[in-house]
């Protein structure tokens, strides 16, 4: 072979092992930063493959973001690998280092029972963790758990109100409607401005909060700072209960109910029912209460009205609690007759500011039954039912003489 030629070859091979050479270097220098941003061009590409590789270069570099974006692609019921246990793994790992969108994710993982064992007191504070690092979504969804007692945490109206603020600071829509909620209702020192409530949930309504649409639907059938529109706000709130939003659900139910106060159209039971159910199976325990109530009241089924009451007061749902205590009393639906037992719930529930169980522990405490006779103290209790606007508790005051 030629020399010339020989020579050519050899510069060729040499050009090759430095381009090689060259784009390994330009690789390696990739610091985590730049690694995570190309797997996220390839994500949203939807190549997972290349997506998954450059994202575990980022993470052998410590990127925590790309331990957050390893979960959400093992989260993706797309991507043929899905595991939610894998996805628990990773949020895990980046919560752990205090990502707040992972530690938001993994909090969704317990409270579904995703690739992990469901868990609502974890998932309240992975919840309240992510919130208190700023992530608004977390924010949101801590406002809306303290403000309905889900995930088996009491009401707290005013730490609710905290985190709406927070979220809309931030402009979530969901904060934007929760925040609505405190001002048609006026708790958790927000003062009552039905037209302030209504704008809130036309805002978040438009930027595409399902809450919003069903908030904005519901102050279509009260009347709430616009006139009154019960076919609209009705729709409203289907098309939210259909995309599966859980106060949706609820409230569609509950406008199906014949012992609901709405009148907002003809009752359906068998409707009813079917969204209180869905609700409850998201684990609301105002749709469980209600459930308890419907069987009670129109069905006369009252051992399945223990079943809901019992589900509802585990989640320390205050008129569940105080109903069962009587359901306790009497011995009703299939339970034991247990007046310390009945005390017991009452006194929960009477903590949780609930009248109709100050109501009856203070006529215990009036009598004597179950309790040592302390007519002071049960008046005291009766008085404070009578001034949540407890009817039984007024008449009682009256009956026993007291103003």
């Amino acid at each position: 072979m030629p020399r010339l030629q020989i020579h050519i070859i050899r510069m060729k091979k040499l050009l090759l092992f430095s381009a090689v050479v060259l784009a390994m270097a330009l690789t390696s220098c990739d610091n985590a930063e730049s690694l995570t941003k190309k797997g996220r061009e390839a994500l949203d590409s939807g190549d997972y493959a290349k997506a998954i590789e450059l994202f575990n270069k980022a993470i052998e570099k410590n990127s925590v973001e790309a331990k957050t974006l390893m979960g959400q692609i093992y989260a993706d019921s797309k991507y043929d690998g899905h595991s939610d246990a894998k996805a628990v793994e990773y949020f895990t790992a980046a919560s752990e280092q205090g990502d707040s969108i992972a530690s938001f994710q993994l909090a969704y993982c317990y409270e579904k029972g995703l690739g992990v064992l469901q868990n609502d007191s974890i998932a309240v504070g992975l919840y309240a963790t992510s919130a208190d690092k700023g992530y608004a979504p977390a924010q949101a969804q801590m406002a809306i758990i303290c403000s309905w007692g889900l995930l088996s945490k009491i009401e707290d109206v005013e730490k609710a109100v905290e985190y709406a603020k927070k979220g809309v600071e931030q402009g979530d829509v969901d904060a934007k409607a929760q925040l609505g909620l405190a001002y048609e209702v006026g708790e958790g020192g927000v003062e009552k401005n039905p037209q302030k409530a209504l704008e809130l949930y036309q805002e978040a309504s438009n930027g595409g909060s399902v809450l919003g649409k069903v908030y904005l639907g519901r102050a279509y059938i009260k009347g709430t700072g616009v006139k009154q529109n019960i076919e609209k706000g009705l729709q409203l709130i289907k098309e939210g209960a259909d995309a599966g939003n859980v106060i949706g659900e609820y409230w569609y139910g509950y406008a199906k109910d014949k012992n609901s106060n709405w009148n907002a159209t003809t009752p359906s039971t068998d409707t009813a029912i079917k969204y209180y159910t869905r609700a409850s199976q998201q684990g609301l325990s105002a749709a469980m209460n209600s459930l308890g109530r419907l069987y009670y009241l129109t069905l006369g089924d009252n051992k399945s009205a223990v079943e809901w009451y019992q589900k509802a007061a585990e989640k320390n749902h205050a008129d569940a609690t105080a109903h069962l205590g009587s359901m306790y009393y009497f011995g009703d639906g299939g339970l034991k007759q247990s007046i310390p037992t009945a005390v017991e719930l009452y006194e929960k529930a009477a903590s949780m500011g609930n009248s109709l169980a100050m109501c009856a522990l203070g006529s215990l405490y009036v009598y004597g039954e179950g309790v040592p006779m302390d007519r002071k103290k049960g008046i005291e209790l009766i008085k404070k039912a009578a001034e949540k606007g407890d009817e039984k508790a007024k008449f009682l005051l009256e009956h026993f003489g007291e103003k």
